[in-house]
């Protein structure tokens, strides 16, 4: 995910700083059940996102510091909570991960009432499975998937961590795929996601489309076809909101990570960054910028 520099650059032009990075402290509402078609199942994109690392301490010696969270060991997995409020889950990276080569990962889940109905629909339409089916300590089930643009995501069934009415931990999730119309399709026809706006990034990393859960509901991310390029490796990047992001910045360096592209403004002047925190763990950071 190093190299990103160039999309970082011409991204900091684009139009989706509108919605993209004015809602970082405004999260859109919830999707109805009606639309995620006959599988209807999806409650939030991304309602959970775990981190999946090669040092659990050193995870939550890293993000409490750099969000303000604070930890809890559960077993073998580690808790992120901001206050009282579930954050992520943290578990250790699996070692046959690691043999393939897996860098420490945000993955997102996509929490489902009917988990085998939604992987084998992702996996008809050219997905992959990795591994098997994974039991959290907090009780839900994972399948880990590689979608058609070379991205791993998770399909997970509900949880009492973070829980169905915890508030998404990522303010912008972005799609770096290989394939983009091929992606933007897989994960519209199962979940039933709209795409929305598109702005040209130019002949070097064509649309950037976004991506809502309903029909007039605000953009929750965007994909963008860039993968392949620059660097760029197929993945879904997640976003978390800090008031300064500067002041973020250099806490992540000081905590041992590296900021791998920015700051980068908008012609708004919302501002965000890409980092890796110090087990190679790839995230963004944004702005928080006023709604009004």
């Amino acid at each position: 995910m190093r190299g990103r520099d160039a999309l970082a650059s011409t991204s900091a032009r684009r139009s989706a700083d509108r919605r993209a990075v004015t809602r970082y402290a405004v999260l859109p509402p919830r999707a109805s059940a009606s639309r995620v078609l006959a599988l209807r199942a999806m409650t939030t994109p991304f309602s959970t996102l775990e981190l999946r690392t090669t040092d659990l301490e050193g995870a939550r010696a890293f993000y409490t510091a750099l969000l303000d969270l604070r930890g809890e060991r559960v077993g073998e997995e580690l808790r992120l909570f901001r206050g009282d409020a579930p954050f992520a889950p943290v578990t250790v990276l699996p070692e046959q991960a690691r043999l393939r080569g897996a860098p420490a990962n945000w993955c997102g889940h996509v929490v489902v009432q009917d988990q085998n109905a939604v992987v084998n629909a992702l996996c008809a339409r050219g997905a992959e499975r990795l591994g098997p089916t994974r039991t959290l300590g907090t009780g839900s089930t994972v399948v880990l998937l590689r979608g058609v643009g070379g991205e791993p995501f998770a399909v997970a069934s509900p949880s009492t961590f973070p829980g169905p009415d915890a508030l998404p931990p990522a303010a912008w999730h972005e799609l770096h795929t290989t394939t983009l119309e091929d992606s933007l399709a897989f994960y519209t026809e199962v979940f039933a996601w709209e795409r929305t706006t598109t702005t040209d990034l130019g002949p070097a990393l064509g649309p950037y489309v976004d991506l809502a859960r309903t029909a007039g509901s605000p953009a929750f991310g965007a994909a963008v076809g860039s993968a392949g390029k620059n660097g760029i490796s197929p993945h879904w990047e997640f976003y978390f909101a800090v008031a300064d992001l500067d002041e973020a910045l250099e806490r992540v360096r000081a905590l041992g990570g590296d900021v791998h592209h920015g700051p980068h403004a908008t012609p708004s002047g919302a501002r965000f960054a890409g980092c890796h925190d110090p087990q190679g763990a790839a995230f963004g950071l944004a702005e928080r910028v006023s709604a009004g």
